[in-house]
């Protein structure tokens, strides 16, 4: 989960002059834009780009001990709220990969990004959903319920 407004960025190009090492060159053309993008949006395509290389990076293990350059997105569509965007596809060291990214906004400023590996064809795994408090708790309940398992765990 990443903030995609970030009021500490007050210098945006300070800030990008010391995360574009980050990025690929590819990835470095999105995320600037155009001369006329507006700051904001600027900042939106490069949380979306972060969230993508850190649900990789946590995904496999590595944390940022992996050259985040060799990891090159190329986005999918907008992400909107209340939607998951899966368009969004991976190359590691100019290769595709088998992996699967879901995108959503929680609200109007944080955007969530979950990696999946997967060998299947995308319309065939469900995607995931954000879930108020109130629908978690009653995943437990049901969970409890259901399993007739007294640890408190659930399997949905």
């Amino acid at each position: 989960v990443m903030r995609l407004v970030d009021n500490r960025v007050d210098r945006l190009g300070e800030f990008f002059r010391l995360m574009r090492r980050q990025f690929t060159d590819m990835e470095w053309i999105v995320i600037r834009g155009m001369d006329t993008d507006p700051e904001e949006e600027q900042l939106g395509r490069f949380f979306r780009h972060w969230t993508l290389k850190e649900s990789y990076v946590k995904a496999v293990g590595t944390g940022l001990n992996i050259d985040l350059r060799t990891l090159n997105f190329t986005l999918g569509g907008a992400v909107e709220e209340g939607m998951v965007e899966v368009g969004s596809k991976l190359k590691v060291d100019s290769e595709d990969v088998q992996w699967r990214f879901e995108e959503a906004l929680l609200d109007k400023e944080h955007i969530v990004s979950v990696a999946i590996e997967t060998m299947y064809d995308d319309n065939e795994l469900e995607s995931f959903k954000v879930l108020n408090i109130h629908q978690v708790l009653e995943l437990f309940s049901l969970g409890s319920t259901t399993d007739g398992d007294s640890s408190g765990s659930c399997s949905v």
